[in-house]
């Protein structure tokens, strides 16, 4: 994600929420600034709809198998 994708979604939470997401943000960026997080807080898990082979070739498809 770069910088004007995370821009337009901090704006279109701004204008159209009715929580204080400002000052949330404003923490959570000092959180990230200052490391006040655990790693394993950040990761993730996509699951796949298809076999990685079924994809079309200039479609990037990561997969990690776990043995």
């Amino acid at each position: 994600m770069d910088k004007q994708q995370i821009e337009k979604i901090a704006t279109h939470i701004i204008t159209k929420s009715d929580i204080d997401v400002i000052r949330i943000i404003r923490q959570a960026f000092d959180d990230l600034d200052y490391s006040r997080f655990e790693p394993e807080d950040m990761k993730f898990t996509e699951q796949l709809d298809k076999n990685p082979c079924q994809y079309p070739n200039d479609k990037k498809v990561r997969v990690n198998i776990v043995h």
